[in-house]
């Protein structure tokens, strides 16, 4: 369950995409979403410059939204059209955030999961979303006296 209490479960499609490895196309997905590699690169022109779309790609824009849902304050401002320009601050925001990500003993796990592989565990990156109850012993129920 997410913090919200909503059911949550990431389903992995094994979609062979190898015949288009070499397709080049232009980013069209969401900006908090676009992958590290894109973003972090201050010259990539997200609008104009085209790259070569990877399965990890998909995973890492898993990441930010799960952030964004779990951390709402974090985003609260933030305005992800301004990515597109690359010496804006949401863009170095973002920047900052994936290797903020990679240097945290509780993100890094799950950030290196989707960094540089096509497939992932699917298990690990559903507990990244999963927030569980807190388990009390019968001691810590009774009211003190």
């Amino acid at each position: 369950m997410t913090p919200v209490g909503k059911p949550f479960a990431l389903v992995s499609h094994s979609i062979d995409i190898s015949a288009d490895e070499e397709l080049e196309v232009l980013y069209e997905g969401g900006y908090i979403c676009c992958p590290p590699e894109l973003v972090c690169d201050a010259k990539f022109d997200i609008l104009r410059v085209t790259y070569r779309p990877r399965g990890r790609h998909d995973f890492q824009g898993f990441v930010m939204p799960v952030l964004q849902c779990l951390f709402p304050a974090r985003f609260k401002g933030f305005r992800s059209y301004n990515v597109v320009h690359p010496s804006c601050g949401e863009r170095n925001d973002l920047m900052q955030m994936w290797h903020g990500l990679r240097e945290s003993a509780v993100w890094k796990p799950f950030v290196e999961e989707v960094w540089d592989k096509d497939t992932v565990d699917c298990a690990m990156l559903e507990r990244m979303a999963q927030a569980t109850p807190v388990k009390t012993t019968e001691n810590e129920r009774k009211p003190k006296a």
